[in-house]
């Protein structure tokens, strides 16, 4: 995910089976009120694991508890100094990439002794800064760098970054997503722990990295050493795990069946094509500020993005109690309007000269 995509996730839809972990990712580079596509779905095998550790359930766990389970509409908060805790305050994606690269640089070591992983708190495992070279898309990339070696097509590995929602119906998107996403990332598991079917060769990547410290005057031996984790004693560039790294015992989460069948799939189409007329149909929409509550009014067409704002209210017909102000660029044009097509403006003059001698505050959508 890039990191806006992660804050456009709806913590209150988070779902945590037997199957995996299901997302639901809101106002998107290809989401969002004013897209074709509303929303889109994400997914993570339940057993996905390098170490074998549960992962996804202590990470669902924090997300569940009753620090950061408040009404929201997005994931990650601002967190307190010393990251003892969470402000109920929006965390904006150059932010969220800020925390990503300090929460790297205080990473430790990674070491595996007699059969499990442990952490050496007192070696960093990025000293000299170079967390710096990690940028928000880091992680995006990694997946699909991996599933291609594998021997995944790209067809397939589009629906990893949803490259692919473009390119195929709604209803058809939802059905293939899931199975398509969780198979690679269960194989590209395997091949990371047991080095079969392939082999994946972390050199390039390690160099890529040696380079960096090199160049800014750091050991790269040192760093090479770091980050070297695969090793060849099965006769296979792996981790030399047995897959699959996580089993799940009896008390973990029951298997629930949430993938939707033709009906379901039937009806979201529906309300899709619903939903898609309504958008684009209304003449005014509202944005609401996340900090204040405040109202503007748009008309349709504004360089104002209905996706990028937090909340968004379409309609054909609005009224002085509905908005606080209108957005300085769409009251000249409904001046203009009104000086050129007075009859058909009649209908919402109110909504064009109830405020126009309202201030506007600061912009802040």
């Amino acid at each position: 995910m890039r990191c806006d995509d992660v804050q456009a996730i709806n913590p209150s839809r988070i779902l945590l089976s037997g199957l995996g972990l299901r997302l639901y990712l809101s106002r998107t580079k290809t989401t969002g009120p004013d897209k074709p596509q509303k929303e889109v779905q994400a997914f993570v095998h339940r057993q996905t694991s390098l170490t074998g550790i549960d992962w996804i359930g202590v990470g669902y766990a924090i997300w569940t508890s009753e620090a950061f389970s408040y009404r929201r509409d997005y994931l990650v908060m601002e967190a307190t100094a010393h990251w003892g805790g969470v402000r109920r305050k929006f965390l904006t994606p150059a932010g969220l990439a800020s925390n990503i690269k300090q929460l790297l640089g205080m990473l430790g070591t990674p070491r595996f002794n007699a059969g499990a992983w442990s952490v050496i708190n007192t070696t960093l495992l990025l000293p000299d800064s170079l967390e710096d070279f990690f940028s928000g898309h880091s992680p995006r990339n990694w997946l699909t760098s991996i599933a291609a070696i594998v021997g995944f097509p790209k067809e397939q590995r589009a629906y990893l970054g949803r490259w692919m929602i473009g390119m195929t119906a709604s209803e058809e998107y939802v059905r293939t997503a899931r199975q398509i996403v969780t198979k690679i990332q269960i194989e590209v598991n395997r091949v990371i722990a047991t080095g079969r079917p392939c082999e994946y060769i972390e050199e390039e990547t390690v160099e890529a990295l040696c380079h960096e410290a090199a160049s800014r005057g750091a050991n790269p031996a040192r760093i090479r050493k770091r980050h070297t984790v695969m090793n060849k004693f099965t006769g296979k560039v792996c981790l030399g795990s047995l897959y699959p790294t996580l089993v799940l015992d009896d008390e973990g989460p029951a298997i629930i069946d949430d993938t939707p069948d033709e009906r379901q799939l039937q009806q979201l189409a529906s309300k899709h094509t619903e939903q898609c007329s309504a958008v684009t149909d209304p003449k005014f929409f509202i944005t609401v500020s996340r900090r204040t509550s405040f109202r503007r009014l748009h008309l349709s067409g504004c360089f104002v993005k209905a996706a990028h704002c937090a909340e968004v209210r379409f309609a054909d017909e609005v009224n002085v109690e509905e908005f606080d102000t209108i957005c300085r660029a769409c009251k000249k044009k409904m001046f203009e309007q009104s000086g050129k097509e007075a009859a058909a403006e009649s209908s919402t003059s109110t909504a064009s000269s109830s405020s126009t001698e309202a201030e506007d505050p600061e912009l802040e959508v």
